[in-house]
C-alpha cells in the first residue's frame, strides 16, 4: 500500500485528505535458489513464485491400465504416458531473435539456436512415430511459427507462419532447418500467428496446443516497429493467447532457455490458459523438455474449489472463502482405485493437469467438525476425460458443523409433600402490536413508496424481506425506486413476546422505449446478485468479454481519477501505488444488461470476474445465449458498486466473442440501494476502527464498507467514499 510518504503525497495532491497515515513496511530479500533442469522440479517451483500458496499434487500408486499422476512432485519421479493416445494439433512458437545466436553454455560455444533446432526436430519427430501407430485421420498435426522483428527488408528475420498444420511431419523438419537467428523479439506476433492458423485449420474435437520457446524478454508489439518497454511487449502477447483461449480453448505450454527470460510472467502466461511452464538453463537440456511435454499433451484436466458454504446454498457467494490444505482425490470409475491427490491452495482451489482419458470420481476427503452441504455424496463428482480435454467447476461446498450444548442430566431428589397455598392469578403481559402501512401500495416502474409503522409493547423491531437491519419501534422510510413487486416485513419484540407484520408494494411494469438514443438511468433490482460459476460458453451463442476496474483495487483508483499513474502496470510503483494488489475476494458476481439503441432491455445474464494480478484489473466472460448481431448499450452491475455504462454504442456480433472497452465501477454503495447517500456514510462511520473500535458493526457492514477490500474499515475506505460523491447516481 506504500510507505507514508507516498501516501502523504498521493493524499496531498488528490486534494481530499485532512488525515495522514503511516504505513511501515517490512521488505524481504529473497535468494535466488538454483534450480536444477529436472521439469518437474522446476515447474513447482516456478508455479510457487506465481502464488502464494499454490495447490500441490502428490501421486498415489497404481496398477490400473488408463490411469495416470495428478501432477510430479519430484524430480525423480518418472512421467507416465498414456496407453491410448489421441491426436493433437500442435504449432510451434520459436523466437529466433538475434539473442538466439549466443553460444549455448560456458563449455559448448555451438549456437543456441542450433541446439535449440536439433531438439525441435526430434519433438516433432517423435509425434511422427507415434502417428505411425494411428489412424491418419486420427493423428497428430504440427505446425511451426517464428518469431523475430514485426516487419524488415530481410524476410528471414520477419515474424512469420513457417509452416501450416500438416500431418507431414517430416516437412515441418525442413522448414526448422531453414531459420536462422536476427533481430528483435515480437512475442505476440509469434502468438497471433499460431491462433490464426488453430482458428481456421484445426480439428473439431482435437485438442489445441502451442508451445513456446523463447530467451528473453519481448521487445516489440505487433502494432509497430518501435521498441518499447518489456511489460508492455508481454501484456500484448499475454492478451492476444487469452484471444485464442478464449475462443477456441488453445492451451499455451511456455518454456524459457537461459538466464535473461522473466520466468514470473512465462509461468503466468502459461497457467492461464491451462498450460504449465517449463525452464532449462541451457538449450542442449531442451529434449527433457518436449519429452514431458509429448506425455503432457494428450492428457486432460480437472479444476475446482474448495469453500466453506456459511448459508449453505451451494453457491460460492462473495463471502464464503477458500479453504486451504483440504485433500482431494480423483479415483478410478470402475475399480475405486486412486488416481491421484491435489490439496486446495489458500483460495480453495485445486488442479490436476495430466489425467488420462477415462471415467473417474472426484471426491473430497471431510475434516473433522465439518459437513458436506454439495455433493452430499463422498463419491463427488462423476466425469470423463475424453481427447486430453478439461473438467472444471467442481464446487465442494462445507459447512462447519455447530458445537451442540450439552445440557446437564438434573439429579433426582426427594419431592418435599406440598404445602397448600392460595396461588395469586398471574398478571398477564401484554403481547406486542404493530401498525404497519405503505403509502402508497401501488407505484409506478421505478417509483416509491413510504413505509410507516407504530408498535406498543415492544423494545426492539428488526426489518427482513426486501429491506433489512435494526429499525426503532416507530418510524417511517422511503423504499426508494423500485422496480418490481417487493414484500417489506417488520417484526418487533417485548417482553410479551413477538409479532411480525408485512406490507406488499406492487409495482407496475416497466417501459417498453424511450424518446431518446440516450442511454438513460435504468431501474435496478434491488435483490443481492448471487455469484455463480460462470459457465463454458456454448457454440452459437453470443459472449462478451469484461475487463473491469474496482475502486482502490490493483490498477484502479477513485473519482476524479480512476487510474492512477503510479498503479498502471507500465508505470508501477509499490512506494507510490495506494491501490491493494491482493484483494480478499477475487472473485466477483456481476449482473450484464444489454439494451437496443431505443434503449429497451433486450438481454440480462449473471456471471463472474475474476482478478488478474497481471493486468490489476477484474476479468470474465459472460454468455449471453442467442443475443442477435446489432447495435447496443451494455450496463454493468456488481456488489456495493454503482451500475455503470460500458462506454460508447457496441456492435455486438452474434455467435462470436465480442470483447468490450475496459471499464470503471464506482464504489461506496453500501446498503446497495443504487446512490451514494448518507446511508451509506452512516454504515462506513459506523465500522471505521482506523484509530479507535467500530462503533456499530457487524460483519455483513464489514463487508459492504471494506470498499478496497483489504480486510479493514479505515481511512482509505473513507477517503474513497468521499471522492465517489461526486457521481452518487448510477448509469
Amino acid at each position: 500500500m506504500g510507505n507514508p510518504l507516498d501516501r502523504v503525497w498521493q493524499f496531498v495532491t488528490s486534494g481530499n485528505r485532512s488525515k495522514l497515515l503511516g504505513i511501515i513496511a517490512l521488505v524481504g530479500l529473497l535468494a535466488a535458489i538454483p534450480i536444477s533442469v529436472k521439469v518437474a522440479q522446476e515447474q513447482q517451483q516456478s508455479e510457487s513464485r506465481a502464488a502464494e500458496s499454490p495447490s500441490s499434487s502428490s501421486r498415489v500408486p497404481t496398477t490400473q491400465p488408463t490411469t495416470a499422476p495428478a501432477s510430479v512432485v519430484a524430480a525423480s519421479t518418472p512421467d507416465v504416458a498414456c496407453q491410448v493416445e489421441k491426436g493433437v494439433d500442435i504449432i510451434l512458437v520459436i523466437d529466433k531473435s538475434g539473442s538466439m545466436k549466443s553460444a549455448t553454455s560456458s563449455t559448448d560455444k555451438t549456437p543456441r539456436f542450433t541446439r535449440v533446432k536439433e531438439a525441435a526436430k526430434r519433438f516433432v519427430s517423435k509425434l511422427g512415430s507415434k502417428n505411425k501407430t494411428m489412424p491418419v485421420a486420427d493423428g497428430h498435426k504440427a505446425g511451426l511459427v517464428s518469431f523475430a522483428n514485426v516487419k524488415s527488408s530481410d524476410t528471414s528475420t520477419v515474424s512469420r507462419l513457417d509452416s501450416p498444420l500438416t500431418t507431414s511431419l517430416a516437412s515441418v523438419n525442413s522448414k526448422i532447418d531453414t531459420l536462422t537467428a536476427d533481430g528483435g523479439t515480437c512475442m505476440q506476433c509469434g502468438v497471433r500467428f499460431a491462433n490464426a492458423e488453430l482458428k481456421a485449420k484445426s480439428r473439431e474435437g482435437v485438442k489445441k496446443v502451442v508451445i513456446l520457446l523463447t530467451d528473453g524478454r519481448p521487445t516489440h508489439k505487433a502494432s509497430g516497429q518501435v521498441t518499447v518497454p518489456a511489460v508492455d511487449a508481454e501484456k500484448a502477447a499475454y492478451d492476444e493467447a487469452l484471444l485464442g483461449t478464449n475462443s477456441i480453448g488453445t492451451i499455451f505450454y511456455t518454456i524459457g532457455v537461459g538466464t535473461n527470460v522473466n520466468k514470473e510472467f512465462l509461468t503466468q502466461f502459461a497457467k492461464a490458459t491451462g498450460g504449465q511452464y517449463y525452464f532449462v538453463p541451457s538449450a542442449s537440456d531442451l529434449d527433457a523438455i518436449y519429452n514431458k511435454i509429448a506425455i503432457d499433451i494428450v492428457k486432460g484436466t480437472v479444476k475446482g474449489t474448495v469453500f466453506n458454504d456459511k448459508n449453505g446454498n451451494k453457491l460460492k457467494d462473495s463471502g464464503d472463502a477458500g479453504l486451504l490444505n483440504w485433500k482431494v482425490t480423483v479415483r478410478n470409475a470402475s475399480t475405486k482405485s486412486a488416481v491421484a491427490s491435489a490439496m486446495s491452495d489458500k483460495n480453495g482451489n485445486f488442479t490436476f493437469n495430466d489425467i488420462c482419458d477415462g471415467s473417474y470420481t472426484l471426491g473430497l476427503t471431510l475434516q473433522s467438525g465439518w459437513k458436506r452441504i454439495e455433493p452430499t455424496s463422498a463419491t463427488g463428482y462423476t466425469f470423463s476425460i475424453t481427447k486430453g480435454n478439461t473438467f472444471s467447476g467442481a464446487l465442494f461446498a462445507v459447512q462447519i458443523i455447530p458445537t451442540p450444548t450439552v445440557t446437564p442430566k438434573p439429579t433426582a431428589t426427594r419431592t418435599p409433600t406440598p404445602t397448600l397455598t392460595l396461588t395469586p392469578t398471574p398478571t398477564t403481559i401484554p403481547k406486542p402490536s404493530i401498525t404497519f402501512s405503505g403509502n402508497p401500495t401501488h407505484v409506478d416502474f421505478n417509483g416509491t413508496s413510504t413505509l410507516t409503522w407504530t408498535s406498543t409493547n415492544t423494545t426492539s423491531c428488526t426489518a427482513s424481506g426486501n429491506w433489512s437491519g435494526s429499525k426503532s419501534t416507530s418510524g417511517s422510510q422511503s423504499t426508494g425506486g423500485l422496480s418490481q413487486t417487493n414484500t417489506f416485513a417488520l417484526s418487533c419484540t417485548g417482553p410479551g413476546g413477538s409479532t411480525t407484520k408485512t406490507v406488499t408494494i406492487t409495482v407496475g411494469d416497466a417501459p417498453t422505449s424511450t424518446p431518446t438514443l440516450t442511454p438513460t438511468q435504468t431501474p435496478t433490482p434491488t435483490l443481492t446478485l448471487t455469484p455463480t460459476v460462470t459457465p463454458t460458453p456454448l457454440p452459437n451463442h453470443t459472449v462478451l468479454t469484461l475487463d473491469l476496474l474496482f475502486n482502490d483495487i490493483g490498477i484502479g483508483g477513485a473519482n476524479p481519477n480512476p487510474k492512477p499513474l503510479p498503479c498502471q502496470r507500465a508505470s508501477f510503483s509499490a512506494t507510490s501505488c495506494l491501490s491493494n494488489q491482493d484483494p480478499l475476494h477475487p472473485q466477483r458476481p456481476v449482473r450484464v444488461s444489454v439494451f437496443d439503441t431505443t434503449n429497451k432491455l433486450v438481454a440480462e445474464k449473471n456471471g463472474i470476474v475474476s482478478y488478474d494480478t497481471f493486468s490489476g484489473t477484474f476479468k470474465g466472460t459472460i454468455d449471453m445465449d442467442l443475443l442477435s448481431s446489432g447495435n447496443y448499450y451494455v450496463k454493468v452491475k456488481s456488489d456495493y458498486q454503482l451500475q455503470r455504462l460500458i462506454p460508447g454504442v457496441h456492435a455486438i456480433q452474434a455467435e462470436k466473442v465480442n470483447n468490450l472497452p475496459q471499464a470503471a465501477f464506482v464504489g461506496g454503495n453500501a446498503n446497495k440501494d443504487s446512490a451514494l447517500t448518507i446511508l451509506d456514510y452512516t454504515m462506513l462511520i459506523g465500522c471505521y476502527s482506523d484509530d479507535r473500535p467500530a462503533v456499530a458493526c457487524d460483519p455483513q457492514k464489514k463487508l459492504a464498507t471494506d470498499f478496497n477490500d483489504d480486510g479493514k474499515v479505515d481511512f482509505s475506505d473513507y477517503n474513497l467514499f468521499i471522492r465517489n460523491l461526486s457521481v452518487q447516481n448510477e448509469d
